[in-house]
């Protein structure tokens, strides 16, 4: 212990100096450790930093589609797992949502699709019920002459079943056989009745012709609760029973090919859903002055329904200087006029390229359109229904195949609204597009098979009328006038005084005795096709669990029977 009291008493008196250097030495030690934490905190967060970099820029060189691949230029993309595992989420919510509404709108459907099993017996029915789906037969494809009888009983029978949907809205189909027949033992009796001395009057003692109240009474309309014009029955009798030497009908006998089967059938089925709409709105009157829609000027479908219609859209960017005329310009040079109809034609480089309805000889080339109303071509109709992969246009054909469809009739203004809701909320949702009130349409006249020509020979298919084939029924000189006279009727006549004495002319109400105005609506009917939960899956890259998932998509086949 003594000889450590001199180095205890040296540092109590340098402790000062030896804390000092003590501190000094912590210090140091501490600058450095921490020093080299922050090094190798920095060397971390810099290779972190490079890494980043390195993942930027190879996300910069992934591309979506190359020129390889068809595309005009290189397209990149930037994947990464969390956008990948988000899209995939929202994907899946979409496709399940357009399946839940796809089926929801075939099943809606599916009932009113069916062939007439009483009118064309057990065998037939299965023979066309079973055929494939008509967007999937070839040109002329009808199974051999071994079922050419099933063809013939098609052909005998569906007037007969237009006869019953005539009947049932109360119209006078004139070529109902049972109605003629009735009407002929009616006039048998009527006859027997006259020679026993029962007098010329028909049932509640109503001379025929004559006067009741005060006021005549036209019994021979009020025979129907709806006048269907004579001209349009005729168009529809053809169309029913001529099928020869049209479309993809090249056989020696009269009977239709199966695709013209199909196509005639989907008419038949959209005339009698549309004439339970008009049943309904004429709730139970059976006579014509008693009915809401008392005249049915012309009515119809796909490619008859084509024309010129008006402007039922805003003018698309693509047509540049085109000019439409609308009713209140002054049309002096009729050069002026465009021809670009918006519903049927694509538009190149030069103008408005016209749809040229001989190009296929399937049925429903050009029936269908697009949501730009422009006609599609068979060879598209049957890439998107059924083909393997997603169309690159057309997408809405993989769901559903849009026709469209003209009605003109003579109806109680008042009730114009109702109908239109009818027709929104029936089955086929028959969308009105364009609807004109006590408008004539003498220039758009309703053609056979939209002015496709009889035996295919080649036509060219100009003028105004977006294909209808008018111009060579219709020269220019008589269009000219026609638009003249449309004109004068519309007051050009007239200078700018009578013109505003017209105007003022008062019109009272309470002296009016008639609601009946002439109404032609014009739209879009949709056919869903048969649901391909799958195909939309695998198209989209959607993951698909299971081999039965979905029943419909083991080709449409397997729902034809529902829907042919």
């Amino acid at each position: 212990m003594d000889k450590l009291a001199p180095i205890i008493g040296w540092m109590k008196r340098n402790k000062f100096w030896i804390g000092s250097s003590l501190l000094s030495i912590l210090m140091l030690v501490g600058w450095y450790l921490a020093s080299s934490s922050m090094q190798e905190a920095k060397s971390k967060q810099i290779r972190e930093y490079t890494s980043s970099f390195s993942k930027i820029k190879s996300i910069k060189k992934v591309a979506a589609v190359t020129v390889e691949d068809g595309a005009a230029e290189k397209v990149v993309a930037h994947p990464n797992s969390t956008t990948e595992e988000k899209m995939l989420e929202q994907l899946e919510a979409t496709a399940d949502a357009v399946v839940k509404a796809w089926k929801i709108k075939r099943e809606r459907q599916e009932p009113l699709m069916q062939f007439s099993k009483e009118l064309l017996g057990e065998d037939t029915y299965q023979f066309l019920a079973n055929s494939k789906a008509p967007e999937l037969l070839t040109n002329g494809e009808h199974f051999g002459t071994q079922n050419e009888k099933y063809l013939k009983m098609f052909r005998q029978q569906i007037p007969k079943k237009v006869s019953q949907i005539a009947r049932h809205v109360r119209a006078n189909w004139e070529y109902d056989e049972e109605r003629i027949e009735a009407e002929l033992r009616r006039e048998a009796k009527e006859r027997e009745r006259e020679e026993f001395g029962a007098g010329g009057f028909l049932g509640g003692g109503i001379p025929q012709g004559g006067f009741m109240g005060g006021m005549e009474i036209d019994t021979e309309r009020n025979k129907y609760a709806v006048i269907w014009d004579k001209a349009n029955q005729d168009l529809w009798r053809s169309l029913l029973t001529e099928f020869q030497n049209w479309d993809d009908n090249a056989k020696a006998s009269v009977d239709p090919t199966l695709l013209q089967v199909h196509m005639v059938q989907q008419d038949v089925w959209f005339l009698e859903a549309m004439f339970d709409l008009i049943r309904q709105i004429n709730g139970n009157a059976t006579t014509n002055d008693l009915a809401v829609i008392k005249d049915i000027h012309h009515i119809a479908f796909g490619r008859e329904a084509r024309a010129d219609l008006g402007v039922i859209m805003e003018a698309d960017s693509r047509l540049g200087g085109a000019k439409m005329i609308t009713e209140n310009e002054n049309v002096t040079d009729f050069s002026e006029v465009s021809s670009f109809d918006p519903g049927f034609g694509d538009v190149g480089e030069t103008g408005p390229v016209e749809f040229d309805i001989n190009a296929d000889e399937s049925p429903f080339h050009g029936r269908y359109v697009n949501v730009n109303l422009e006609p599609i071509n068979a060879v598209d109709v049957r890439n998107a229904v059924g083909g393997d992969a997603l169309p690159e246009t057309n997408l809405e054909l993989v769901v559903t195949k849009r026709v469209p469809f003209r009605l003109s009739v003579k109806m109680d203004e008042r009730k114009i609204n109702a109908f239109l809701a009818l027709c929104a909320n029936s089955p086929f949702e028959f969308e009105v597009l364009q609807l004109r009130i006590n408008r004539d349409d003498e220039l758009n006249p309703i053609v056979a098979r939209g002015g496709k020509t009889e035996n295919k020979s080649a036509a060219s298919i100009e003028g105004m009328f977006g294909g209808a084939g008018m111009e060579a029924m219709m020269g220019e000189d008589l269009a000219a006038m026609a638009a003249m006279s449309a004109m004068m009727d519309g007051g050009m006549n007239m200078g700018p005084e009578a013109q505003q004495l017209k105007a003022l002319e008062p019109s009272a109400v309470e002296t009016r005795l008639s609601y009946d105005v002439d109404v032609e609506f014009y739209g879009v009917v949709k056919i869903y096709n048969p649901v391909r939960e799958r195909f939309l899956r695998e198209a989209i890259g959607l993951p698909v669990e299971g081999e039965n998932e979905d029943s419909g998509d083991a080709g449409l086949d397997a729902v034809a029977v529902r829907e042919l």
